[in-house]
């Protein structure tokens, strides 16, 4: 694959966690618990997860893929790393900065779009 190719595919799997991540901003009774580490998790973090797991593998199933959710998988020298929602405290207070993770930032090269 490309860079472009992969460029391509980043930005759709942007695009993907930031659809999943929108229906939960700001959504009452969001639930959160606190992992082992003490951070938070919501189930918004792991369907952002579960998802991009999905795509990349259905694209490309001979990747390795490291997520914050659900660990490591595969072995390949081609990985993803995946923080489905960085900044997870963040989000849940609705601080809109928190779903800028999600999308691309507009002032860097190569992105396409930005929060509004």
């Amino acid at each position: 694959m490309t860079d472009l190719a992969d460029l391509a595919l980043a930005h759709r799997l942007a695009d993907q966690a930031d659809e999943i991540a929108r229906r939960y901003f700001r959504a009452p009774g969001l639930g959160t618990e606190e992992k082992g580490d003490g951070s938070p998790v919501t189930e918004a973090d792991r369907e952002i997860e579960r998802a991009l797991r999905a795509s990349i593998h259905a694209e490309h199933p001979g990747d390795a893929f490291v997520g914050e959710e659900f660990g490591a998988r595969g072995s390949s020298s081609r990985r993803w790393i995946i923080d489905a929602i960085d900044g997870t405290a963040s989000c849940i207070a609705g601080d809109t900065e928190a779903l800028g993770h999600c999308r691309s930032d507009p002032h860097r090269r190569g992105s396409r779009r930005h929060l509004q």
